[in-house]
């Protein structure tokens, strides 16, 4: 007698808790365990259902120990579909661990047991399952409520409290002075100007005559210069943002950690999410007014160094306007001349 076969997929949300290694903040994500199990059968096929799910049961149990080992496997989850092996005869089942690869929502680190060379250095790092979300939901407010003692504990020091408040006047306003340079790349305004163009250009197309090919060619060329036009400066614009985004990213990741031992914290906490990941955050006190204007943190009169700015060279100035320079720059943020080995 011929055999026959079903095949049938089975899914099961995993809900698991860990702490960021790039920020010290809790994270709750929700991946997917999905399952696909082929079953032969001569007779019954009910039976060979209940094989089948079976062996999808016991697949998403193979992933539940993955996830539970990988700290002392030191293996990434982030692997290939895996065969699960030493099933019954007549049967195969496939697993694999979907939506295992999302970052940090607060600062985009992606930890080892996600990805090889990944940065989890700690116990903590790694993923802890969780029954249900409420679990997990407890888990990460007890982790903020620690977080909140050791802030009060180093808010009871004078020193310290003054130390974090001059910290983070100083890191506020760089990144502000950061934030203004990012708006005055050259190359924005003349992006917004070719886009117009190019809109003008698209809608006159549109109402072109349906046999104005002579016309239709032209504004055809002229949109496509202006794509090209486009990505040359989007490409150049993304080159010259990457270095000040970067030290703006770096900054608010250590105010967090400075400005509530500087100003305290709401009692609310902060969730900020990607996808299915969540993130809990202490949300810290906003600067006082007249202590953020009593210190103007101007670039050009003051330089940055690597032990007030973690990872910050030293800033250099342009050779042709004198504009200084953010660190690894191609081009002057503020005369949008090419920087050559030639600076001051």
């Amino acid at each position: 007698m011929a055999q026959s076969y079903i095949s049938l997929k089975k899914s099961s949300p995993v809900i698991m808790g860990y702490i960021c290694s790039g920020c010290g903040f809790p994270i709750i994500t929700i991946a997917t365990i999905n399952t696909d199990a082929t079953q032969y059968y001569s007779f019954s096929q009910t039976k060979a259902q209940e094989t089948a799910e079976l062996e999808c049961d016991k697949a998403i149990q193979f992933e539940i120990n993955r996830i539970k080992n990988c700290i002392s496997n030191q293996e990434p989850l982030s692997v290939d579909i895996n065969t699960v092996s030493g099933w019954h005869y007549g049967s195969s089942c496939k697993s694999s661990i979907k939506d295992i690869l999302t970052p940090c929502p607060n600062c985009f680190n992606i930890e080892k047991w996600q990805k090889e060379n990944g940065h989890s250095s700690s116990p903590e790092n790694y993923p802890t399952i969780f029954d249900n979300i409420e679990l997990a939901e407890n888990w990460a407010r007890v982790i903020i409520k620690n977080l909140m003692q050791e802030i009060d504990n180093k808010r009871s020091d004078d020193n310290l409290v003054n130390s974090a408040k001059q910290r983070t006047i100083k890191l506020s306003a760089y990144n502000k002075n950061l934030e203004q340079q990012l708006l005055q790349i050259p190359e924005l305004s003349e992006k917004s100007k070719i886009e117009q163009e190019k809109n003008k250009a698209t809608s006159q197309q549109k109402n072109l005559a349906i046999f104005d090919f002579k016309g239709k060619k032209v504004l055809k060329l002229k949109i496509k210069s202006f794509d090209e036009k486009l990505k040359e400066l989007k490409q150049t614009i993304s080159k010259k943002e990457t270095e000040p985004r970067r030290l703006i990213q770096n900054n608010k990741l250590e105010l967090q950690k400075v400005q509530p031992i500087a100003y305290g914290y709401a009692n609310e906490i902060i969730i900020n999410q990607f996808y299915k990941t969540l993130v809990y955050l202490i949300s810290p006190n906003d600067i006082p007014d007249e202590q953020a204007s009593s210190v103007k943190y101007d670039l050009y009169n003051e330089t940055i160094t690597t032990e007030e700015i973690k990872d910050t060279p030293q800033i250099q100035f342009c050779k042709k306007c004198g504009f200084k320079l953010l660190p690894d720059s191609d081009f002057c943020s503020n005369c949008g001349d090419e920087i050559g080995k030639d600076i001051l």
